[in-house]
């Protein structure tokens, strides 16, 4: 089978570019910044229900992450409009999946993706001397 036509392949590719673009989606605004971070937990979910193993659940920040999840939707029911607060606060979950993500895609691949800081830095660059 050919090496291009695989799950791993894409989903590796899609999370690689999505991080190239990340600094493109921030100047362009909210919609695409959030459209990302639903790609990158759709993978994730789809990935961990693939090979039936949640990456990094008994690591330590993202214990704290989940504590601090389910205190922001159980506070949201002490909300005077509790119904708008919850499920606000029932999607703030693409944060965490999104650091989850990113902490196993960047541990895995950190030698292939070395030029990403230096694409960030001349975007950055870029932008701020446009501004």
């Amino acid at each position: 089978m050919n090496k291009y036509l695989t799950y791993n392949n894409l989903e590796e590719s899609v999370l690689k570019y999505n991080l190239y673009l990340l600094p493109f989606f921030v100047i362009i605004g909210n919609a695409f910044i959030t459209f990302s971070m639903i790609i990158v937990s759709l993978i994730y979910v789809i990935s961990c229900l693939k090979k039936k193993k949640f990456l990094y659940l008994e690591k330590f920040e993202v214990k704290i992450f989940f504590v601090l999840y389910i205190y922001l939707v159980l506070n949201s029911f002490f909300s005077e409009y509790y119904e708008k607060s919850f499920i606000r606060s029932l999607f703030y979950i693409k944060y965490i999946l999104f650091y989850i993500v990113y902490k196993n895609f960047l541990e895995k691949n950190f030698k292939k993706i070395n030029n990403i800081g230096l694409f960030w830095i001349i975007i950055i660059s870029l932008l701020s001397f446009d501004i």
